[in-house]
């Protein structure tokens, strides 16, 4: 099927084709871009944003897949659905069964500290359990990556105790190393640590394109339909928050926050030989201000813990 712009040279390019060509010539994506040129700014935007999502679908990537997919399940609602996506990166078990190299992006395990740097305490001046280390370095190269750090690691601790944990804010202990140059070496957990901390078995974590929707995009329910449909990991940077415990869902402001990480604990943090993790089905989320997020400054974040359902 064609399409035709009445009254635009999208018309006049059929009869103008270039010297040589035969009746299937099919102008590029530049001369229709070109083409448009002499329409209201109004109709040219609308024309290339068409243009644009057609080039995408044409494309073999993780965007385009996942267009065609929404193009095939909802053509009504196609537009608006794409215009509400927003990118996000996954995060996924590492399979290779290979054990994460020094300061690589991993679950458990020891945490591969700066020399010099100790295990680090809780707030109770108590030492917490290591649960994950993200290098930002890895992230690099998927989309949306512009607005995490390029280099630089992050270590979260968190507290076993179930009661804190319920608490919505626990006992932790978050670090940032921003030094690439700098040394690092695994450092062994404290001999004070709580036996139901011992160290988690430890797994190597990799990212992936991964896309989420703007909640204001789409009326509830189809947010909820679309949303769903959407590839998940183990976890996500980037996004929207899926808080199950409703304080923290109203604490959240889209406005004034960010989320910087998602981590899914069951199946993920647990101690060897165990099935089930010591967190149950919760879930950890490290939340920064989004003013804080575009000055690279991560100093000021919160870890939070949601029980969940």
């Amino acid at each position: 099927m064609t399409a035709r712009w009445p009254g635009n040279s999208i018309d006049r390019m059929e009869d103008e084709k270039p010297d040589g060509t035969d009746a299937d010539y099919a102008p590029s994506f530049e001369e229709l871009l070109n083409s448009i040129k002499d329409v209201d700014d109004e109709t040219q935007k609308r024309i290339q944003k068409h243009l644009t999502r057609l080039e995408e679908i044409a494309e073999d990537s993780p965007r385009a897949r996942l267009l065609k997919t929404i193009s095939t399940r909802w053509p009504e609602q196609e537009e608006e659905i794409a215009d509400g996506l927003r990118p996000i990166l996954l995060i996924r078990l590492s399979t290779d069964g290979s054990p994460p190299a020094l300061g690589a992006s991993k679950v458990g395990g020891v945490p591969d500290l700066p020399v010099g740097v100790e295990w680090p305490l809780g707030f109770d001046d108590g030492p917490v359990a290591f649960v994950a280390q993200i290098n930002f370095a890895e992230c690099q190269g998927l989309e949306g990556c512009s607005k995490l750090p390029a280099q630089g690691l992050l270590y979260m601790f968190c507290t076993t105790d179930r009661a804190d944990l319920f608490e919505g804010e626990p006992e932790c202990a978050v670090l940032i190393g921003d030094d690439p140059a700098v040394d690092l070496k695994p450092v062994d957990p404290p001999e004070d640590l709580d036996e139901d901390a011992e160290v988690f078995t430890e797994i190597g974590l990799e990212f992936e394109q991964g896309w989420t929707l703007d909640p204001s995009s789409l009326p509830g329910e189809l947010f909820e339909e679309v949303e769903k449909s959407l590839p998940r990991g183990q976890g996500q940077i980037l996004g929207t928050p899926r808080f199950h415990n409703e304080d923290l869902q109203d604490g959240f402001d889209p406005e004034r926050d960010e989320l910087l990480l998602a981590l899914n604990a069951f199946g993920v943090i647990r101690r060897p030989g165990d099935i089930q993790s010591i967190y149950g089905g919760g879930a950890f989320y490290l939340v920064v201000g989004k003013q804080c997020l575009a000055n690279g400054d991560l100093e000021d974040m919160a870890l939070l813990f949601d029980p969940g359902p």
